[in-house]
Protein backbone atom coordinates (compact mmCIF):
# COMPACT_ATOMS: atom_id res chain seq x y z
CA UNK A 1 0.00 0.00 0.00
CA UNK A 2 1.37 3.53 -0.50
CA UNK A 3 1.70 6.64 1.47
CA UNK A 4 -1.48 7.93 -0.74
CA UNK A 5 -3.22 5.27 -0.04
CA UNK A 6 -2.59 4.97 3.59
CA UNK A 7 -4.43 7.73 3.86
CA UNK A 8 -7.76 7.25 2.07
CA UNK A 9 -7.93 3.86 3.56
CA UNK A 10 -7.81 5.37 6.96
CA UNK A 11 -11.10 5.14 9.04
CA UNK A 12 -13.21 7.79 8.37
CA UNK A 13 -17.18 9.08 8.63
CA UNK A 14 -19.58 11.40 7.74
CA UNK A 15 -18.54 14.94 8.79
CA UNK A 16 -18.62 18.45 6.55
CA UNK A 17 -20.30 17.68 3.06
CA UNK A 18 -17.65 16.12 0.89
CA UNK A 19 -15.13 16.18 3.76
CA UNK A 20 -13.17 13.38 4.80
CA UNK A 21 -12.75 12.59 8.62
CA UNK A 22 -9.43 11.01 9.54
CA UNK A 23 -9.56 10.15 13.21
CA UNK A 24 -7.39 7.68 15.85
CA UNK A 25 -4.61 7.09 13.42
CA UNK A 26 -0.75 7.32 14.47
CA UNK A 27 1.45 7.85 11.30
CA UNK A 28 4.12 9.43 13.61
CA UNK A 29 7.70 9.32 11.70
CA UNK A 30 5.87 9.04 8.44
CA UNK A 31 6.51 10.17 4.87
CA UNK A 32 3.43 11.87 4.16
CA UNK A 33 5.15 14.86 1.58
CA UNK A 34 3.24 14.18 -1.30
CA UNK A 35 -0.18 13.87 0.09
CA UNK A 36 -2.66 16.48 -0.57
CA UNK A 37 -5.40 16.40 2.28
CA UNK A 38 -7.33 19.37 1.09
CA UNK A 39 -10.22 19.88 2.97
CA UNK A 40 -9.52 17.07 5.29
CA UNK A 41 -11.00 16.52 9.03
CA UNK A 42 -8.70 15.07 11.28
CA UNK A 43 -9.47 14.27 14.79
CA UNK A 44 -6.92 12.97 17.58
CA UNK A 45 -4.41 12.19 14.63
CA UNK A 46 -0.98 11.51 15.54
CA UNK A 47 1.71 13.25 13.47
CA UNK A 48 5.10 13.13 15.58
CA UNK A 49 8.04 13.56 13.85
CA UNK A 50 6.22 12.93 10.31
CA UNK A 51 7.26 14.46 7.05
CA UNK A 52 4.53 16.96 5.73
CA UNK A 53 6.70 19.29 3.51
CA UNK A 54 4.81 20.93 0.74
CA UNK A 55 1.66 19.17 1.84
CA UNK A 56 -1.36 21.11 0.42
CA UNK A 57 -3.58 21.24 3.70
CA UNK A 58 -6.20 23.69 2.29
CA UNK A 59 -9.05 24.20 4.47
CA UNK A 60 -8.07 21.19 6.65
CA UNK A 61 -9.40 20.91 10.22
CA UNK A 62 -7.34 19.58 12.74
CA UNK A 63 -8.61 19.16 16.30
CA UNK A 64 -6.17 17.19 19.23
CA UNK A 65 -3.62 16.38 16.87
CA UNK A 66 0.37 15.93 17.68
CA UNK A 67 1.98 17.19 15.03
CA UNK A 68 5.14 17.86 17.02
CA UNK A 69 9.16 17.57 15.87
CA UNK A 70 7.90 17.58 12.54
CA UNK A 71 8.39 19.09 9.69
CA UNK A 72 6.05 21.21 8.15
CA UNK A 73 8.37 23.26 5.55
CA UNK A 74 6.67 25.39 3.22
CA UNK A 75 3.32 23.78 3.79
CA UNK A 76 -0.13 25.41 2.86
CA UNK A 77 -2.93 25.22 5.26
CA UNK A 78 -4.79 28.79 4.29
CA UNK A 79 -7.87 28.80 5.74
CA UNK A 80 -7.55 25.67 8.14
CA UNK A 81 -9.26 25.83 11.45
CA UNK A 82 -6.39 24.21 14.54
CA UNK A 83 -8.17 23.27 17.78
CA UNK A 84 -5.76 21.96 20.53
CA UNK A 85 -3.23 20.84 17.95
CA UNK A 86 0.72 20.92 19.03
CA UNK A 87 2.85 21.53 16.81
CA UNK A 88 5.75 22.22 19.64
CA UNK A 89 9.78 22.00 18.14
CA UNK A 90 8.29 21.29 14.59
CA UNK A 91 10.20 23.31 11.68
CA UNK A 92 7.22 25.91 9.68
CA UNK A 93 9.63 27.44 7.85
CA UNK A 94 7.90 29.64 4.86
CA UNK A 95 4.88 27.32 5.35
CA UNK A 96 1.20 29.57 4.48
CA UNK A 97 -0.69 29.83 7.20
CA UNK A 98 -3.01 32.63 5.99
CA UNK A 99 -6.15 32.96 7.69
CA UNK A 100 -5.70 29.97 10.19
CA UNK A 101 -8.14 29.83 13.05
CA UNK A 102 -6.17 28.05 15.87
CA UNK A 103 -7.49 27.87 19.43
CA UNK A 104 -5.76 26.42 22.32
CA UNK A 105 -2.63 25.10 19.95
CA UNK A 106 1.40 25.10 21.18
CA UNK A 107 3.82 25.83 18.95
CA UNK A 108 6.31 25.75 21.97
CA UNK A 109 10.02 25.80 20.21
CA UNK A 110 8.59 25.44 16.65
CA UNK A 111 10.55 27.34 13.78
CA UNK A 112 8.25 29.42 12.05
CA UNK A 113 10.87 31.81 10.29
CA UNK A 114 8.90 33.50 7.09
CA UNK A 115 5.91 31.87 8.15
CA UNK A 116 2.65 33.80 6.36
CA UNK A 117 -0.31 34.49 9.42
CA UNK A 118 -1.52 37.46 7.28
CA UNK A 119 -5.36 37.46 8.18
CA UNK A 120 -4.81 34.45 10.74
CA UNK A 121 -7.29 34.53 14.11
CA UNK A 122 -4.99 33.50 16.78
CA UNK A 123 -6.77 32.22 20.59
CA UNK A 124 -4.74 31.32 22.95
CA UNK A 125 -1.70 29.78 21.50
CA UNK A 126 1.41 29.65 22.68
CA UNK A 127 4.74 30.75 20.46
CA UNK A 128 6.70 30.40 23.71
CA UNK A 129 10.33 30.25 22.66
CA UNK A 130 9.81 29.88 18.95
CA UNK A 131 11.64 31.38 16.12
CA UNK A 132 9.56 33.97 14.34
CA UNK A 133 11.81 36.23 12.37
CA UNK A 134 10.40 37.23 9.29
CA UNK A 135 6.92 35.69 10.27
CA UNK A 136 4.04 38.03 8.83
CA UNK A 137 1.53 39.17 10.82
CA UNK A 138 -0.49 41.51 8.94
CA UNK A 139 -4.35 42.08 9.25
CA UNK A 140 -4.10 39.18 12.17
CA UNK A 141 -5.88 38.62 15.24
CA UNK A 142 -3.72 37.09 18.98
CA UNK A 143 -5.56 37.05 22.05
CA UNK A 144 -4.24 35.58 24.91
CA UNK A 145 -1.27 34.53 23.35
CA UNK A 146 2.06 33.83 24.86
CA UNK A 147 5.48 35.08 23.32
CA UNK A 148 7.83 34.17 25.94
CA UNK A 149 11.14 34.27 25.04
CA UNK A 150 10.28 33.54 21.04
CA UNK A 151 12.58 35.45 18.97
CA UNK A 152 12.12 37.97 16.03
CA UNK A 153 9.00 38.79 17.48
CA UNK A 154 8.59 42.46 16.83
CA UNK A 155 4.94 43.08 16.76
CA UNK A 156 5.20 45.79 14.40
CA UNK A 157 3.04 44.10 11.44
CA UNK A 158 0.37 45.86 9.86
CA UNK A 159 -3.27 45.96 11.44
CA UNK A 160 -1.88 43.40 13.53
CA UNK A 161 -4.97 43.30 16.49
CA UNK A 162 -3.59 42.23 20.23
CA UNK A 163 -5.16 41.56 23.12
CA UNK A 164 -3.78 39.73 26.56
CA UNK A 165 -0.26 39.04 24.90
CA UNK A 166 1.99 37.46 27.29
CA UNK A 167 5.61 38.73 26.30
CA UNK A 168 6.88 37.17 29.41
CA UNK A 169 5.35 34.47 31.07
CA UNK A 170 6.03 34.18 35.02
CA UNK A 171 5.58 30.69 35.96
CA UNK A 172 7.51 29.50 32.93
CA UNK A 173 10.25 32.04 33.37
CA UNK A 174 10.22 31.03 37.60
CA UNK A 175 10.72 27.35 36.03
CA UNK A 176 13.76 27.89 33.79
CA UNK A 177 15.63 30.19 36.22
CA UNK A 178 14.51 27.92 39.20
CA UNK A 179 17.79 26.36 40.83
CA UNK A 180 17.88 24.33 44.12
CA UNK A 181 19.15 25.60 46.91
CA UNK A 182 22.48 24.28 48.44
CA UNK A 183 20.65 22.39 51.25
CA UNK A 184 19.04 20.66 48.81
CA UNK A 185 21.91 19.76 46.52
CA UNK A 186 23.80 18.29 49.43
CA UNK A 187 20.88 16.21 50.39
CA UNK A 188 20.72 14.90 46.75
CA UNK A 189 24.53 14.05 46.75
CA UNK A 190 23.59 12.36 50.14
CA UNK A 191 21.11 10.24 48.24
CA UNK A 192 22.74 10.20 45.23
CA UNK A 193 26.54 9.40 45.79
Amino acid sequence: MTRDDDLLAAPHTGGWTGARVVSEVDWSGRDLSRLDPTGFRFLRVRLRGADLRFVRLLGARAQQCDLSASNLERVDATGSELTEAFFDRTVLDGATLAGVTASDASFVAASLRGVDLRGAKLLRVSFAHAALDGAQFSDAELSSANLHRASGWTGASANLSCANLRLTDVELAAAEAWMPSDDRRRSSRACFP
